[in-house]
């Protein structure tokens, strides 16, 4: 039996799916993204509208067929079941103090989105330079 891969659903200048993307990037997850263009109002057609009846974008498909969406309940999913590479500490007081240091627990996430950029690959090389940068 061979495995599913996860499937996202965004629009390439969503803040939210770029959240996500990000995610999956560092968890290492094998995924597909299918694009939804919010200009030629695409999450409104009848065909995404069978994906995730409110219409939104991201959407997360799991390997296992589940709709999840939100990003932050996408991100925290992912946290979950890719568990490498954590996004918060094990430690009950430590993840508490991460948590309740930003303004909510996924904000750190932001500070790899440029706000200027529309291109992922630059996105997401900048991640990686940064992501190196930060850990040496």
């Amino acid at each position: 039996m061979t495995e599913n891969k996860p499937v996202l659903y965004g629009y390439f200048r969503s803040s939210a799916t770029w959240r996500v993307r990000i995610a999956l990037e560092v968890k290492g997850v094998d995924y597909e993204h299918r694009f939804i263009n919010l200009l030629k109002k695409e999450q409104l057609s009848e065909e995404y509208k069978k994906v995730n009846p409110t219409q939104k974008v991201p959407s997360f498909i799991t390997k296992e067929g589940k709709l999840l969406t939100q990003s932050q309940a996408i991100i925290e999913y992912l946290d979950e079941a890719y568990p490498n590479e954590p996004f918060l500490p094990k430690d009950p007081t430590e993840r508490a103090l991460q948590v309740a240091t930003p303004k909510n627990k996924l904000s750190f996430l932001e500070r790899w989105l440029p706000r200027d950029s529309r291109d992922s690959r630059s996105v997401l090389a900048n991640f990686r330079v940064r992501t190196v940068s930060v850990t040496d």
